[in-house]
């Protein structure tokens, strides 16, 4: 009778397992915070064994009797391996060799990407020293992230579809690196919004220009409003001053507005004296940085004034005027003639050009319109036209008369008088002169004749008297 009953007792302690293949295990995709339930598959030839569930086969760690897995409001690290074994006892912690696995699954609890820790040290430094951004990014799918300088975009690391717990130092500090770094990513659960976490980062340096971010030569209108604008880094917070090339104070529409990393000088109205150049001086217990701006004027030229004439002929006047400012574009002038009752106008002249004229000195131009009509009433003004095609017609004209002109038949009457009286007098002299000639001519003929005539006389004379003596 002992003898059987221990060889019962001997029997009980047999497990029959049944091979199982963990590589095809079942796959239970489940959002964090759902509830799972899985029974453990036990094939039809197997009873009487006693079920219990471990998590990646560590028994003593986690350890669930019964063929069913229940867990409640899961969370992300449920995620893993689940085996189901089967035993012959009851013990809480069963010895393996005591238990076979029976099945085998996988539980994928997916979660939207979050941050479980993130530092920053040292957040104040000076400039060329170091510091550390560390962040540790999970989720599920994998998210992607990256640690950065929000203000910037400067990036240090850019992860696609990974977690992990990352320490980054930062290269020698520059002063653009002043900011908020960041750590942020987003996966599929994140409904768009990434998760973030971050520090501001102070690095103290003399004040500098924002690369590429400020414009230094503005273009305005008048009548306008017109920024002059710094972005800067620097700490700490410098002191700003704006001031006027030329030395002159500001107008009354210029104010100033001063932020921690930004100056503005704001021309609510911009009128011709604002134009010109600026100087902004940024300083600091850390330096001094001085940078230059210009506004520069576009738009119509000033309309002329002053416009008065004179030397006023029948066919010409000479017309003077004041040129006003060409706006940074050089002008030139046009005589118009404005015709009355109408809006029309036409030109008198072709461009005239005036020296430069000087924002702060006032010139005079002058110029005179000829080919005009005799005994015409006019009203003329002036316009000015710059480079840039835009063109401004003076306010003021001017209206004069031309003189009469001398009636033609008169002059011509003159003019065939003085033919005529300078041809007489021509006829007669010439006939003066010929008379002269003719009487110089005669006169040494006769004279010619008669010395001719006594010559002969004395030689007759001579020949007479030789006769005489030789007879």
């Amino acid at each position: 009778m002992e003898f059987c009953v221990k060889i019962v007792l001997f029997l009980s302690a047999i497990v029959f397992c049944v091979p199982t293949d963990t590589e095809a295990k079942r796959v239970y995709k489940i959002l964090e915070g759902d509830n799972l339930l899985v029974i453990c598959k036990v094939p039809d030839d197997v009873n009487n064994l006693h079920l219990f569930w471990t998590k990646n086969d560590t028994k003593s760690s986690y350890h669930q009797d019964g063929d069913r897995l229940e867990i409640l409001n899961i969370g992300s690290k449920a995620h893993g391996d689940y085996i189901c074994y089967g035993s012959n006892t009851s013990l809480p912690e069963p010895d393996t060799n005591g238990s076979c696995v029976i099945d085998v699954i996988t539980v994928d609890v997916q979660y939207a990407a979050r941050i479980e820790s993130f530092n920053v040290s040292p957040y104040v430094l000076m400039e060329n020293q170091t510091f550390s951004v560390s962040c540790d990014m999970e989720g599920n799918p994998p998210p992607n992230w990256t640690i950065r300088n929000r203000d910037t975009g400067l990036a240090w690391m850019n992860a696609l579809h990974a977690g992990a717990d990352t320490t980054l130092t930062s290269p020698p500090a520059l002063c653009e690196y002043t900011g908020y770094w960041e750590c942020t990513g987003y996966n599929a659960l994140s409904d768009g919004v990434n998760v973030t976490r971050g520090h501001q980062v102070t690095i103290n340096c003399s004040p500098r220009p924002v690369y590429q971010r400020n414009k230094y030569t503005v273009t305005s209108f008048t009548d306008r409003v017109a920024f002059l604008v710094m972005d800067l880094l620097g700490h700490p917070a410098p002191n700003f001053t704006w001031s006027r090339d030329d030395g002159l104070n500001f107008t009354s529409s210029v104010e100033q507005h001063d932020f921690e990393n930004t100056t503005i000088l704001e021309i609510k109205s911009v009128s011709i004296p604002d134009f010109g150049n600026y100087t902004l001086k940024m300083e600091n217990v850390y330096g001094t940085y001085i940078a230059h701006y210009q506004l520069k004027a576009n738009g119509k030229p000033e309309a002329p004034t002053n416009i008065q004439f004179s030397h006023v002929t029948d066919t010409s006047v000479t017309i003077r005027w004041t040129p006003g400012y060409d706006m940074g574009s050089k002008q030139h002038f046009i005589i118009m003639k404005l015709y009355e009752g109408t809006n029309r106008s036409g030109m008198l002249s072709s461009y005239i050009y005036c020296p430069y004229v000087n924002l702060r000195r006032n010139q005079t131009c002058t110029y005179t319109v000829d080919y005009l009509y005799s005994d015409t009433q006019y009203n003329l003004t002036v316009a000015a036209e710059n480079e840039k095609g835009f063109l401004t017609l003076s306010k003021e004209s001017i209206r004069f008369k031309t003189n009469e002109a001398q009636p033609e038949a008169e002059e011509d009457s003159s003019t065939m008088t003085s033919l005529v009286f300078g041809l007489a007098l021509g006829i007669l002299g010439s006939l003066v002169f010929l008379a002269f000639i003719v009487y110089l001519v005669k006169y040494r003929h006769y004279k010619t004749s008669y010395e001719v005539e006594k010559t002969h006389k004395i030689y007759d004379d001579k020949v007479e008297k030789l006769n005489v003596s030789n007879t």
